[in-house]
């Protein structure tokens, strides 16, 4: 916990500062950011929780306003090792990756782990090897954030450049009930968790996950990795877009974000449908609890495999 509160406390004071380069009206719509509405319900033990951030457009406009000349990965990482005001939040202790603050952030403390320049490995076949997963596991352990990534076929807001993601938000995954598959190896899954899952821990976890890792590549199968401590997650994504199938926004999707049980709405409309019987009364729900009224279990299980249809096991 301590991790936490220190990581979110570094995290302001450097958006702050960034901030301070922009007119006052900017950084009032801009601070909207900080404030997103959630609702959670719990099921099987596992808190699920629907978000959706205030600022969102405001955000978008101040997005698009090309005036306001906001830095880039690059630009911000050149003004860093220039030694001027920067949204670097850890410097270079984490190369080849920076740790920058998310300057639209879903919530607070959400953390971008970026190269300096775009990778070329990226777009539809990323490489993610050894030395990134330990990266990623020391910035968790270090933070008490967890981390996760978009591999090929599942949703990317920034597809062009090799990056992940991090928030000291505790992601509903921590809740969840861990069964071990293989004992000797450290190997467990989420039997209450919608979907097909498997978990690494133990001294050989970034060696059997990055196997994992290859072979769902070779089959053809999206997938996301979630970096939670010393645990490392695989979720194969069966429909990224599961959420349209509920009549919510078009472009909404399942990202690695809402693989660890957060779904993010994508207009406010959606997120009080989440919190009103309206979700309930589509075809197929009728016989669910009708307290049961955030449905990110049930989203989820339309997007992803279930173990009756990918049994991850048989891959190792």
């Amino acid at each position: 916990m301590k991790n936490e509160i220190k990581f979110a406390e570094i995290w302001m004071n450097k958006f702050l500062e960034f901030l301070k380069e922009f007119p006052e009206d900017i950084r009032e719509k801009w601070m909207k950011s900080l404030n997103p509405l959630i609702l959670t319900n719990t099921i099987d033990g596992i808190h699920y929780g629907v978000l959706f951030n205030c600022g969102r457009k405001d955000r978008l406009e101040i997005k698009n306003n090309k005036s306001l000349n906001i830095p880039d990965f690059y630009e911000s990482i050149k003004r860093y090792n220039a030694g001027k005001n920067n949204t670097v939040l850890f410097g270079t202790d984490y190369l080849p990756y920076y740790a920058l603050v998310n300057i639209f952030p879903l919530m607070p403390s959400h953390t971008t782990l970026a190269y300096e320049t775009p990778n070329p490995y990226t777009g539809i076949d990323k490489r993610v090897g050894q030395q990134d997963l330990e990266t990623m596991i020391k910035f968790s352990e270090d933070t008490g954030s967890v981390v996760w990534h978009n591999m090929s076929g599942v949703g990317s807001t920034i597809p062009t450049w090799e990056h992940w993601q991090a928030s000291s938000f505790i992601p509903p995954i921590r809740y969840a009930k861990k069964v071990a598959c293989n004992s000797k190896d450290h190997i467990y899954h989420m039997p209450d968790y919608p979907g097909t899952n498997i978990i690494f821990n133990g001294e050989t976890k970034t060696e059997n996950a990055l196997k994992m890792k290859e072979i769902l590549e070779l089959n053809k199968i999206p997938h996301s990795i979630v970096v939670d401590g010393g645990y490392i997650y695989i979720i194969p994504v069966k429909d990224d877009m599961a959420g349209s199938k509920f009549g919510l926004d078009e472009k909404s999707r399942i990202g690695s974000f809402e693989l660890t049980g957060y779904y993010v709405a994508l207009n406010i409309e959606d997120f009080y449908r989440f919190a009103s019987d309206e979700l309930m009364n589509l075809p197929g729900l009728e016989s669910l609890p009708k307290d049961q009224k955030v449905i990110v279990k049930t989203v989820l299980e339309k997007g992803l495999f279930s173990e009756k249809e990918l049994d991850l096991l048989n891959f190792l």
